[in-house]
């Protein structure tokens, strides 16, 4: 990922993944500031590649991209996922 501080980013992570895995990346975002977010947990959905829920983590974030700060002008899509080797989240980036 490239950071800047004048940027937002939001982050969901899958509704399957591990709470140790969830954790992990709450502390990036609060030692990142808050231009950083993870979606909330009553907002994530379980993601199956290949169908209609890939799309619904980008509707989700935009969503929350507006309420938080209006003033955006682009939207970035960066997706990560499960290897296919069944590694461990994150294997994807």
């Amino acid at each position: 990922m490239i950071y800047r501080n004048n940027n937002y980013y939001c982050i969901h992570v899958d509704r399957r993944s591990s709470s140790s895995f969830v954790d992990a990346l709450q502390g990036i975002a609060n030692c990142v500031g808050a231009n950083m977010e993870l979606v909330p947990p009553d907002e994530r959905v379980a993601v199956n590649w290949g169908d209609e829920t890939v799309l619904v983590p980008q509707i989700v974030c935009a969503k929350q991209a507006l309420r938080s700060h209006a003033t955006w002008k682009y939207l970035v899509n960066s997706v990560g996922q499960r290897g296919a080797n069944g590694g461990t989240e994150g294997d994807g980036f």
